[in-house]
């Protein structure tokens, strides 16, 4: 499977580019096996790819009959209260990250629940007890599918 996902990512990115990446597996039901991110600025994407599948992947690989990886694209700041408002849920990722913490939360494309911006961060605030600022990014994601 690790080489499938090399040959599908690397297809569409560098082995050296530096990414986010996001893993999720899903079992033949459609149901999530696991799902994690990670964001290194000093590793490749090769490396990155590498971690997530040997911490996270093989150890579900008997449950495991699709992978999901998305590579993050545009990733920026939105601090303006209507570029926020504006921000379509349905293409965008949102990221908020406490500066009182080390926590950081995501709210992906198309979830259940979520209508619009304000409701994706209204959710966040809710059911992590957010108080105070927070950095909130927006991005795209590459989504790259491999049964």
């Amino acid at each position: 499977m690790l080489d499938k996902i090399k040959k599908s990512v690397f297809s569409k990115y560098a082995t050296t580019e530096s990414k986010w990446v996001f893993i999720t597996g899903f079992d033949s039901n459609w149901t999530l096996v696991f799902s994690n991110w990670l964001a290194y600025s000093d590793k490749t994407l090769w490396e990155l790819i590498d971690s997530l599948y040997y911490w996270i992947a093989e150890k579900q690989k008997d449950f495991t009959k699709l992978i999901v990886i998305d590579v993050m694209e545009d990733l920026e700041i939105v601090s303006n209260p209507n570029d926020i408002l504006w921000s379509l849920p349905s293409i965008y990722w949102f990221l908020v990250i406490s500066p009182d913490s080390d926590k950081s939360w995501i709210i992906l494309p198309n979830t259940i629940w979520v209508a619009d911006a304000k409701n994706a961060l209204f959710l966040i605030r809710q059911k992590y007890w957010l108080d105070g600022k927070a950095a909130i990014y927006r991005f795209k994601t590459q989504r790259i599918l491999i049964s």
